[in-house]
């Protein structure tokens, strides 16, 4: 799965820079995920009455200050246990392209039926659950890098 996929982020400079508003959806979905979304071999979160959920544009987000907004998610109730491993993050989507993810503070399990938590989705500019800033320095023989989190 393309992860901080280019079409988002050329939809991004180009609504940002480009002042095209054709390429800013509406609406965006988020998924729980099983495994680290940056890498593969991880599957979307299931359980009965698990369905993906979608996050409205202009009502479901917080207006943005320093650099983040957020928006509460509200999964559906679960009629029984999950047939997957526990959610360790979300995932939001733009039809099937990844526009940002984040780690959950802590696993999400479903044993049994019953009324889910919500999750807070927070997308930071840049995302920084996939951002690594690696510099060097031509002047010296040392390098740094450092990476980004929430």
């Amino acid at each position: 799965m393309p992860l901080g996929d280019v079409s988002e982020q050329n939809n991004l400079l180009a609504a940002y820079f480009g002042a095209v508003s054709a390429g800013v959806p509406s609406s965006f979905s988020v998924a729980l995920w099983t495994g680290n979304p940056y890498t593969s071999g991880s599957e979307e979160f299931d359980y009965p009455g698990y369905a993906r959920q979608t996050v409205t544009n202009a009502s479901d987000w917080s207006a943005a200050a320093s650099g983040r907004v957020t928006a509460t998610v509200s999964f559906p109730d679960s009629t029984g246990a999950s047939t997957t491993d526990d959610a360790i993050a979300w995932v939001l989507f733009n039809g099937t392209a990844v526009t940002a993810w984040e780690f959950l503070a802590e696993p999400f399990a479903v044993n049994d039926a019953g009324t889910l938590d919500d999750v807070e989705v927070t997308v930071y500019y840049p995302n920084s659950g996939n951002t690594i800033i690696a510099t060097s320095s031509s002047s010296s023989s040392s390098s740094s890098s450092s990476s980004s989190s929430s």
